[in-house]
């Protein structure tokens, strides 16, 4: 939302950062709706009173503490923007996943040679499947599932590599999917071990062995569900 103090000089469009003060004295709910931004209203830009607003919208008791949303955030996010988790309340909550995982993945422990991996690569970054790749309770969200086929496509197959938008359980590759769920709890249960030598630890470091501590439990319950698919 553009400034109507700014002529034009200065900032010129839609996105930019601003502080604003004492914001951070609202916390966070993931149960409430909020619109922010500056006051157009037609009789304040007249008078020039405009301000930055934010409204809430659920009812506030009196005497009630009032919560903003900061966004529908993973754990992850929460705390290293943040400095805070929702734990297992958190129905957002989801563990990210990088491409470079997955290929580590096929290529170190499954010692599979992937073909064309520029090719495919390519076509993850031009149809936006670099992002978004997650696991959450139920397993391995769409995105992750479709960069696992493509990585498999023989190089005869790849032409026809959209007729994965075809596809919601991936049937075809459920033994991959199950094991990369195996190799990435192996991961982090490595992360759990080696974060328990640690003897110097701060507030924030017992957070993180605790969020990553979560990450194993939603990973086992992750292979749990997405077993049940099979």
């Amino acid at each position: 939302q553009r400034d109507p103090r700014d002529p034009g000089s200065g900032e010129q469009g839609g996105d930019c950062l601003a502080l604003v003060p004492f914001l951070d004295l609202l916390n966070h709910s993931d149960n409430v709706t909020v619109e922010a931004g500056i006051n157009l209203d037609s009789d304040r830009l007249e008078s020039r009173d405009y301000f930055y607003e934010l409204k809430v919208g659920q009812s506030v008791n009196r005497y009630s503490e009032a919560f903003i949303c900061y966004g529908r955030h993973s754990n992850t996010k929460l705390l290293t923007e943040y400095g805070f988790s929702l734990g297992e309340n958190n129905n957002s909550e989801h563990i990210a996943v990088t491409v470079n995982t997955i290929l580590e993945f096929l290529q170190m422990k499954k010692k599979v040679r992937v073909s064309k991996v520029e090719e495919k690569l390519c076509i993850l970054k031009e149809n936006g499947l670099i992002s978004n790749l997650g696991i959450g309770r139920l397993g391995l969200n769409w995105t992750a599932k479709a960069v696992l086929y493509i990585f498999l496509l023989r190089p005869s197959e790849l032409k026809s590599w959209h007729s994965l938008y075809q596809l919601e359980n991936f049937s075809s590759i459920h033994s991959f999917l199950a094991d990369f769920l195996e190799y990435f709890l192996e991961s982090l249960r490595l992360h759990v071990r080696k974060m328990a030598e640690i003897i110097l630890r701060s507030k924030y470091f017992n957070l993180a062995e605790d969020l990553v501590r979560s990450h194993v439990e939603i990973v086992k319950l992750a292979i749990t569900n997405q077993g049940s698919e099979a």
